[in-house]
């Protein structure tokens, strides 16, 4: 006889659940995978701005700009995208039933 899992249990053999599992999981889980390489790619990008920041050159608006990109684009990767995704995704129980 096969044996059932509850949606809570999963596996990741080569990266894929097997089993379904809760849409608040999935958000969280992501989140966790994705916020060391989100934030390291953001701060690499504006210490390498830092330099122009502070020269007396026409380049100096440029970087400011784009060190506030840079700031507002880490905020919605990690903070607002996840809001959004819990708001809209229905969030299953694990009986099946959308609560």
């Amino acid at each position: 006889m096969a044996r059932t899992r509850s949606s809570q249990q999963y596996s990741s053999r080569k990266g894929y659940h097997l089993m379904t599992i809760t849409s608040l999981r999935a958000i969280v889980e992501h989140q966790h995978s994705r916020f060391r390489p989100i934030v390291a790619t953001g701060i690499s990008i504006i210490a390498g701005n830092n330099p122009l920041e502070h020269s007396p050159s026409v380049r100096s608006c440029i970087a400011v700009l784009v060190t506030g990109g840079i700031l507002s684009s880490l905020f919605l990767a990690l903070v607002l995208v996840p809001i959004a995704c819990m708001w809209f995704a229905p969030v299953k129980t694990p009986d099946g039933i959308t609560a």
